[in-house]
């Protein structure tokens, strides 16, 4: 293997055209990971239009001269992860580096970096922006190479039509269950759709194509065993997985086709107990489910939407105590799963375009691009940790919590409805200990929300005198005294009469927060003292022992 890249190597160095998908850098001892990550992107880009499978980037060879110098760049394990680390943060399509060759070269450490090219149609960005080769030079990427490689045809596996299938593959439970999903997307169209036959229905669901079967169709609708039909290299199957405390698998249970009926059952058995606690100041214990019947079924449809079929995994979901994790094959395609929960709005590109369309269409998602959003927005209005996914090893793994991690961040999330997602998202990572850019951590920091010195930050325990102004105050100011006379009046009442300590007990929790003990012991005093002046109640024995009753 070593003597392969040697010569590989060589080859490179001895070539004298196409120096576009190929770059020597001296390096000796360093080099800038940010220039790293554009060379990159230009060599990615370039591989991509040259029709090659790579690029490479080469340290310890000067550029000019092609002579081997040596490099000691990149030779500790920790300085290559973290170049992996800040290239998979920052490059588009969850693109990162997953060679690092070293080889020698008269007597000198070289090492290779083989730069995988950018997917068809679509351009690898650094940082957001892509980057190209003018001859030898790196430049911004140009608008016609940019269009070039998104004019390019992506073959779509969803659309195919299975030749050897009909509609005696389908399953007519599946098909009725397509109906009603399609009645619920279209209302308007529920006259309309009483009156199709199943023929009619599917291709205007865009199931079918013309009336021909489409993988879609299968994965979708079809028959258990019609599931061999559709592709031999995949293994159309969702597997739940129930986990106890230690990791030991306690139950199981895996469906097939058709995926409709198999998102229901998967979802029925995801183990679901009911979570309290207390939501605020409130006194009351408000109780949900660990996980929200929408975002289990989001969850999973998007599995189902964006999984690499061709990879040959399963969709995995496993259920351990609070924590469901599901994982699908592929690449996350948008930029960034921060970017879809900011903008909210639905991405140029899909790997399976006709299947999402087609899952759109029968209710299987409720709005295209705006399912990740909702998904963050039920776990932000309970104040549990938002979804936090994985997009490492060519696989989108995402993991919901459906509990309360984190005190402070909840009571933020619960005091601030309309905290901007750009800030939840940022405190959700300080919440999970994850690492903030300066310009992140500046920016909750000017807003005082967080506290501690860069980069060991954690969410200001002050952050409740800081934020909801409308509730400090309220908390502040208190009630008016006819509030505070009549809750006495209607208290003893009920209960014939109370003690001065069962009276203090009454208000002190709803007088104003801002006053001592002290000052809530006088202002109690005088609350008494008018009532019985006004002739509504009296006392027997005087002091912290006195009784209240209703004056005759």
């Amino acid at each position: 293997m070593q003597d392969r890249y040697e010569k590989l190597l060589d080859s490179l160095l001895a070539m004298t055209d196409e120096t576009e998908v190929v770059e020597f850098k001296k390096a000796s001892d360093h080099f800038d990971y940010d220039k790293t990550g554009a060379y990159y992107s230009a060599l990615s880009n370039e591989a991509n239009l040259h029709g090659l499978e790579c690029g490479w980037l080469v340290f310890g060879i000067d550029n000019k001269t092609h002579a081997a110098i040596g490099t000691s760049f990149l030779k500790d394990i920790r300085k290559q992860n973290e170049l992996k680390k800040n290239l998979g943060e920052h490059l588009s399509m969850n693109m990162n580096l997953h060679d690092i060759i070293e080889v020698s070269k008269d007597g000198k450490r070289v090492v290779m970096l083989k730069i995988p090219a950018a997917p068809a149609g679509i351009p690898v960005a650094y940082k957001r922006a892509c980057y190209g080769r003018d001859g030898e030079s790196l430049v911004p990427l140009s608008l016609d190479k940019i269009e070039r490689i998104r004019s390019q045809k992506k073959e779509d596996w969803s659309a195919g039509i299975v030749d050897d299938a009909s509609f005696d593959d389908l399953d007519p439970v599946a098909i009725a269950a397509a109906r009603e999903g399609y009645r619920r997307r279209y209302p308007n169209r529920a006259e309309e759709l009483n009156g199709w036959d199943d023929r009619t229905f599917l291709n205007k669901a865009k199931l079918t194509i013309k009336g021909r079967i489409t993988k879609t169709a299968l994965l979708l609708l079809g028959r258990d065993e019609a599931s061999v039909l559709i592709d031999n290299r995949i293994d159309p199957k969702i597997r739940l997985l129930i986990k106890d405390e230690r990791g030991d698998t306690t139950d199981y249970c895996i469906c097939t086709t058709p995926f409709i009926l198999s998102i229901e059952t998967i979802a029925n058995k995801v183990p679901n107990s009911t979570y309290q606690y207390l939501r605020d100041n409130s006194l009351i214990a408000e109780t949900v489910t660990k996980f929200d019947p929408f975002i289990i079924r989001e969850a999973l449809c998007n599995c189902i939407g964006h999984q690499d079929y061709l990879a040959g995994w399963r969709i995995d979901i496993i259920a351990r105590g609070d924590r469901l994790t599901l994982i699908n094959a592929g690449s996350f395609i948008p930029e960034s799963v921060e970017k879809v929960v900011i903008q909210d709005a639905p991405e140029p590109d899909y790997r399976n375009k006709f299947l999402v369309e087609a899952m759109t269409n029968i209710g299987l998602v409720e709005t295209v691009g705006g399912g990740i959003r909702k998904m963050f927005a039920i776990q932000q209005n309970k104040g549990f940790p938002l979804p936090d996914y994985n997009l490492s090893d060519n696989k989108v793994e995402v993991v919901i919590t459906g509990k309360v991690v984190d005190k402070n961040f909840a009571d933020i999330l619960m005091r601030n409805t309309d905290l901007p997602i750009e800030d939840v998202l940022l405190l959700d990572k300080v919440s999970k200990k994850k690492r903030l850019s300066k310009d992140e951590a500046d920016r909750l920091r000017k807003k005082k929300l967080v506290e501690g010195r860069y980069p060991n930050l954690f969410i200001s325990k002050n952050v409740a005198s800081v934020l909801g102004k409308k509730v400090e105050y309220s908390l502040q100011k208190g009630l008016e005294n006819e509030s505070y006379k009549q809750l006495i009046l209607d208290s003893i009442k009920t209960h014939n009469s109370l003690t001065k300590a069962e009276i203090n007990k009454l208000l002190e929790v709803i007088l104003p927060v801002n006053l001592s003990a002290k000052q809530k012991k006088n202002r109690i005093d005088n609350l008494l003292r008018s009532l019985r002046a006004d002739g509504l109640i009296s006392n027997t024995k005087s002091g912290s022992s006195s009784i209240w009753r209703l004056a005759k």
